[in-house]
């Protein structure tokens, strides 16, 4: 039986509610021939903080994808999302001025692997955020106000291997939360603010190189990095292999004598639009050419 557009409507627990037009969502399903299916839904709400689904099992049991977007407005996840559709994989919600992530809010999401919760007022990331999404392979928290995540907000994230950070507010960030993810690939922190702020301790960085970190592509473009201990800062991700540093503070690198002990597996380094000083480049790139690392920079 081919998908049809039925009517998924999302309505509050009180029957006896006046329900209004507020947005639409688009869902992705697929038929029996494993074709996709994509339409819009009209979202239908009484103003209340619970929704309930109504819509066709079947239809249901086929949905892998939900984009939950403006003008719709919630301050917080409709969990019954979850409830509903039990094969869900990807869910987006975008500008919708969501500002709450709780830990009860993927208890039913056991399927879900691509979250996106992009351009809304999410402010901090509060511990076990995220426990119960154990099978969340990327998250993206892109353009929210994000000021402060608490050391243990992504636990439980075994199987993530992209987290993006980019255009929040993360300016004291501590780079040892990433530090836990066996299968993180690729982290980006760009347009946060961000500095390296945390002092750099030799004995504390051996500590988390021993957590044998796995992020391989690190994008800390348009931010206030500055020279101090560059490289040191960086070796708590040694499986480093292309890091990005575009649009920064950095005017040469310190202790670049230790520089393939501590990134043995870096490719790629990118320093457009930073004010290195021309001295410390030519050199740089003739240091960095004989260890076939690819320096891009300014002339």
């Amino acid at each position: 039986m081919l998908c049809q557009r039925i009517g998924w409507v999302f309505v509050a627990v009180l029957c006896a509610m006046t329900f209004h037009i507020v947005g639409s969502i688009e869902v992705t399903c697929y038929n029996n021939d494993d074709s996709k299916c994509v339409f819009e839904q009209d979202i239908m709400w009484d103003g209340m903080e619970e929704f309930v689904i109504k819509n066709s099992d079947e239809q249901a049991d086929s949905t892998t994808e939900i984009i939950l977007q403006a003008p719709f407005k919630t301050k917080f996840i409709p969990t019954e999302i979850f409830r509903k559709f039990a094969n869900l994989k990807s869910l987006t919600i975008m500008e919708v001025g969501l500002d709450t992530i709780s830990s009860d809010d993927f208890v039913n999401a056991k399927n879900l692997q691509y979250l996106h919760v992009r351009k809304n007022n999410i402010a901090v990331l509060k511990s076990s955020s995220f426990v119960a999404a154990t099978n969340l392979l990327e998250l993206d928290l892109s353009d929210n106000q994000i000021t402060q995540i608490e050391e243990d907000a992504f636990n439980g994230l075994n199987e993530m291997t992209k987290l993006n950070l980019f255009a929040n507010k993360v300016k004291d960030l501590n780079l040892a939360i990433f530090t836990k993810f066996p299968k993180l690939k690729y982290l980006v922190i760009a347009y946060a603010d961000f500095i390296f702020s945390v002092p750099y301790d030799p004995e504390e960085a051996a500590k988390l190189v021993m957590l044998n970190s796995s992020v391989t592509i690190l994008d800390l473009s348009n931010n206030y990095i500055n020279s101090t201990d560059l490289w040191r800062h960086l070796s708590i991700f040694p499986n480093l292999e292309t890091v990005y540093l575009m649009s920064n503070k950095v005017t040469h690198v310190d202790h670049m004598e230790e520089f393939k002990r501590l990134l043995p597996y870096l490719t790629e380094i990118i320093m457009y639009t930073n004010p290195l000083d021309v001295d410390w480049k030519e050199g740089a790139k003739t240091f960095f050419d004989r260890l076939q690392i690819d320096f891009k920079y300014d002339f």
